[in-house]
């Protein structure tokens, strides 16, 4: 995450990823102190790296995790909404790998609340974004 200018934006950085330049959870833990004005976006929520994402988000307020990548593996909707709660989750997609079917099918089959699902579709967003 070197070079990132901060402009009162939030950052969505890609984080977990399977296939190489990633951002590790040690460096995240390194911006998010060092800029807790700054919003930051999980992408993947760490993917594989599930309790580490929600240990983050429990010490950092200026961090949410990002669902996508999440949609394929069973019961990760579950432990994301327990360890960090609903209101900390955002959706994504990540199309075009992803189809938006199968993150709303994530979401809709899985163990949570109807609370939870408004939460990661729209209301955390909305509140993030001021709307």
């Amino acid at each position: 995450m070197n070079g990132i200018r901060i402009f009162g934006l939030s950052l969505l950085p890609a984080t977990g990823l399977a296939f190489g330049a990633e951002t590790r959870p040690g460096e995240v833990r390194k911006v998010a102190a060092k800029h807790p004005k700054v919003t930051f976006f999980l992408g993947h929520s760490l993917n594989n790296h599930w309790q580490e994402a929600i240990d983050i988000t429990k010490e950092f307020p200026n961090t949410y995790l990002e669902l996508t990548s999440v949609p394929g593996a069973r019961g990760v909707m579950e432990v994301l909404v327990a360890g960090a709660g609903s209101d900390r989750i955002l959706f994504g997609t990540d199309l075009p790998w992803f189809e938006e079917h199968q993150g709303v099918g994530s979401l809709l089959s899985a163990d949570i609340t109807e609370d939870d699902i408004h939460n990661i579709l729209h209301r955390n967003a909305r509140r993030i974004l001021g709307l």
